[in-house]
């Protein structure tokens, strides 16, 4: 029998029956396509199948009947046809649809190199145009720049050295108490955002005023200096000593515990007591008093400093030479 040809996309229904004068209502039914079933499909009592969207390609379909209880019939009744495909599933349709979307890709190439050419050609006429002027400019511009650069240099020597004034001690060579005011402001800021601990040490070197009466004010001046260098040389990496103004100096320590912060103290002090000779007097003992304090929560720097100096305060006023807690 000549294969049935159907169009694309159609809807197949196939009614089949079963001839039979014995009970034909019961007879059973299954089917099988060929070219999309793997195998039997039972369809029960039903005499009908039906398909929605089937593929383009050749099908074959088998039908087999059999009584209740009974075996297959032992030949399948077979009907095969063709699904065509659609105008857009057909092989010359797609190859046309590449081939054209190929010359549109040409086209496009072709019009993005000449649109690029033409537009090196006038960028290499304006650079030509351009360049002999430029080279004027360029030597009459490298004689201004010689001289403006050496009227920078003098500027940035100058700004670093007014920087330097506003934020060093000129006789100690550390932090005044400018740069320690900005650096409490910002560490403070960081343990408030993340919560982390920070401590703050007052000291004052104990009787200094009788070293300037008895010794001379450059004795003085000298055993500042060594002060300082002492503290510094003390600090870890990043904690922050500055001199305050006369004997007076802080000791900034971020991320630092009143636990950590009290044995770095007491091993300060004890290099101290330990340091000789001071400003080239083996007889000059020079000691302080310190106050310590750890941030508290809502504390502001100026709540913070007013602590650590009257932790400092009780320092001195209870014998010198010791360590406060505030």
């Amino acid at each position: 029998r000549a294969t049935t040809a159907l169009p694309g996309g159609s809807r197949l229904a196939v009614t089949y029956a079963g001839l039979s004068y014995l009970l034909p209502e019961r007879i059973r039914y299954r089917t099988r396509l060929h070219g999309l079933d793997g195998g039997w499909v039972e369809r029960g009592t039903r005499r009908d199948v039906e398909f929605i969207g089937l593929p383009p390609g050749q099908y074959t379909l088998e039908v087999q009947a059999a009584h209740p209880g009974g075996a297959w019939s032992p030949q399948a009744a077979r009907w095969s046809f063709q699904v065509r495909p659609l105008w857009w599933q057909r092989s010359d349709v797609r190859i046309g649809g590449a081939l054209l979307a190929l010359l549109l890709l040409y086209g496009l190439y072709r019009y993005r190199v000449h649109s690029y050419q033409a537009s090196n050609r006038r960028l290499a006429q304006l650079v030509d145009a351009r360049t002999a002027d430029l080279k004027a400019q360029a030597q009459r511009l490298q004689e201004i720049d010689r001289e403006r650069a050496g009227l920078l240099e003098q500027l940035r020597e100058q700004a670093e050295g007014y920087a330097r004034q506003a934020r060093e001690d000129a006789l100690t060579g550390l932090p005044n108490r400018r740069q320690f005011e900005e650096t409490l402001a910002r560490d403070l800021a960081l343990a408030r955002r993340g919560a982390h601990p920070l401590c703050l040490a007052l000291l004052d070197i104990d009787h200094f005023k009788r070293i300037n009466d008895t010794r001379s004010h450059s004795v003085g001046d000298q055993v500042l200096r060594e002060f300082g260098q002492l503290l510094h040389g003390q600090r870890r990496g990043s904690d922050l000593v500055a001199r305050l103004g006369g004997e007076e100096f802080a000791l900034l320590m971020p991320d630092t515990r009143l636990e950590e912060a009290l044995p770095a103290c007491e091993r300060l002090q004890a290099r101290t007591r330990a340091h000789r000779p001071w400003a080239g007097l083996e007889d000059l003992e020079v000691s302080f008093s310190l106050g310590l304090v750890e941030l508290r929560p809502g504390e502001d720097a100026e709540d913070l400093y007013r602590r650590a100096d009257a932790a400092l305060y009780r320092a001195k006023r209870e014998g010198r030479d010791r360590l406060q807690l505030g």
